[in-house]
């Protein structure tokens, strides 16, 4: 559920009631968003990433906590600070253009997305292997998704193949493990495309 949504409704409500609003609120924006001119949605959005930055609301915290785990920052340190800033403006622009998407034609999400080695797909495919495409937590995962259909497959890191030794579960998890090291360092790379604003590990990040 969209965090802001969520904090906004808080418990005030008998269950249902809260989830009934979101929905309301998501058919509101999917219908409205498309229908903006871009520079109105840009202004609207952005306008709702400085009220979430000033307030503190929509678990921007909790967002300041996991980037200060991920870039080994204190939470409240300048870089950390500065990546949440940029990244609840990203967050919102995620949204402006999730909820805008359905206007967009499919020139524009083919030409909004850049994929690197897609070959290794259709190499893949062509010798007849399954491929398993994964997409992380960060960034516009829909437009990507949405430009992966397009483009008829894509991949945008090196192929990831199962080792020679060990059980199959043990494969998998090496397989797993490499991937999620592909994730952390794009995250390190880019933390404020990184769209985590619910706690991730038990412990807060040392300060």
């Amino acid at each position: 559920m969209f965090p802001l949504i969520d904090r906004v409704a808080g418990d005030r409500y008998p269950p249902g009631v809260r989830e009934d609003r979101a929905g309301r609120l998501y058919d509101f924006a999917w219908r409205i968003t498309p229908r903006l001119p871009g520079p109105v949605a840009a202004f609207v959005f952005d306008a709702v990433a400085a009220g979430m930055r000033l307030s503190g609301a929509g678990g921007v915290r909790q967002f300041q906590v996991n980037l200060a785990q991920v870039l080994g920052q204190a939470a409240d340190g300048p870089a950390v600070s500065v990546a949440a800033a940029r990244g609840v403006h990203s967050y919102l622009r995620y949204w402006r253009e999730f909820f805008g998407l359905t206007g967009w034609s499919r020139e524009r999400i083919r030409d909004a997305v850049v994929f690197e080695s897609l070959d290794l797909v259709a190499a893949a495919r062509d010798a007849g292997r399954g491929v398993v495409l994964t997409l992380p937590h960060s960034g516009n995962w829909d437009l990507a998704g949405a430009a992966l259909v397009l483009h008829g497959h894509g991949l945008i890191h090196p192929e990831i193949v199962p080792g020679d030794g060990g059980t199959t579960r043990a494969r998998a998890v090496a397989m797993t493990q490499e991937l999620t090291d592909v994730f952390t360092r794009a995250v390190r790379r880019h933390p404020h495309d990184w769209h985590v604003l619910q706690p991730v590990w038990p412990e807060p990040a040392p300060t």
